[in-house]
């Protein structure tokens, strides 16, 4: 008798091999948001993070010609208590993104890109997992917002404005960042859970209640 169980056991691993690859396949074959072409395009043979051929900490702001090509114009700068120094680029209306903030490190002598944050519409979170996979840990933003940072790693941020327990496959995504994003506290993350779920997984997390 005691093999019925584990014959059953291998019929569900067997099921849910193929079902996962399946997903894989057919999410494969979904085409690519435009917003989120800039991981593909220009970055063959290009050591991550890469955005349309520009690395964070080697392109230079002059080297960066993509952003002409998608129509955006300077008209500031400012800065960003975890971008630091950047410069704001609007961008062609017709464009599926319509801004990009080119970071700089706080040595105003060096023109290097530290990071590029791109801010576009109709995005969702399921987007960025079938071009990136999970996210591996994430960081709730106290600092303006108290959204949530989801961490892809190769320093790629994914920024949305909602708590950890409310995003899902279909959260709209406000901009995601390549390069340095200061993270203070980087927390695992446990898949799309309730929030209370991860509190128990997790009971640590400051804002668990206690």
């Amino acid at each position: 008798m005691s093999r019925y169980p584990l014959k059953i056991t291998l019929v569900l691993v067997a099921v849910l091999m193929i079902v996962s690859v399946g997903a894989k396949a057919v999410g494969a074959l979904q085409p690519l948001n435009p917003a989120l072409r800039g991981f593909v395009e220009g970055c063959e043979g290009q050591p991550q993070p890469c955005w349309y051929g520009i690395v964070p900490g080697v392109t230079s702001v002059d080297e960066a010609s993509i952003l002409k090509q998608l129509g955006c114009t300077s008209n500031q700068g400012s800065f960003d208590g975890r971008l630091g120094i950047y410069l704001r680029y609007l961008c062609n209306a017709n464009s599926p993104i319509y801004q990009i903030d080119i970071g700089q490190p706080l040595d105003l002598a060096s023109t290097t890109i530290s990071s590029i944050t791109v801010w576009f519409a109709h995005v969702s979170v399921g987007d960025l997992v079938s071009q990136l996979g999970l996210p591996k840990h994430f960081d709730i933003d106290r600092f303006a917002y108290s959204g949530t940072y989801l961490d892809f790693g190769n320093d790629i941020y994914l920024y949305v404005d909602e708590s950890p327990g409310k995003i899902n496959l279909n959260t709209e995504v406000r901009n995601y960042t390549i390069g340095f994003v200061n993270n203070n506290y980087l927390f695992t993350w446990r898949g799309f859970i309730p929030f209370w779920r991860y509190c128990q997984l997790e009971p640590d997390f400051p804002d668990c209640p206690t």
